[in-house]
């Protein structure tokens, strides 16, 4: 399947928020394994940041405590006015490059499931872990 960094990082961090719930094997199994699968492209794009944020470093603001101040939107670094734009570009440029990715996918009824020994999710959490696990890429069907 292929899709942007953007969404592999929102992937992750789904799987992240739930790995250590206690959920059916099958759920379990399919975070665990999609979160491994993810990792290497996940470093790859952690790496990348880094560095566009390193690059930038001497254009920082820097707070009244000496540390740079930090957008809290984003949680990245606040450059001066001047760079702002490169910065911005930079980090766009690297949250819109495609990847392929190998996610492993499982059956929406996997969530039906006897709650009382499981965590309980909301709707909205099922749903959110639907959106990740029970996605079928349509051109590879």
């Amino acid at each position: 399947m292929k899709i942007k960094n953007a969404s592999l990082i929102s992937i992750v961090n789904t799987l992240q928020k739930y790995s250590n719930h206690k959920l059916p094997q099958k759920i379990s199994y399919a975070i665990m394994r999609n979160l491994e699968c993810l990792s290497k492209d996940s470093n790859a794009y952690t790496k990348s940041l880094n560095k566009i944020i390193d690059d930038f470093k001497n254009y920082y603001v820097i707070g009244e405590d000496g540390e740079p101040l930090i957008d809290n939107a984003t949680l990245l670094p606040i450059v001066d006015e001047e760079h702002k734009e490169d910065f911005k570009k930079e980090i766009n440029d690297l949250l819109d490059i495609d990847i392929e990715i190998p996610l492993y996918t499982i059956e929406q009824s996997s969530f039906d499931y006897d709650g009382e020994k499981y965590s309980p999710l909301s709707a909205a959490e099922i749903y959110e872990l639907q959106n990740v696990l029970c996605f079928k890429d349509v051109k590879g069907e």
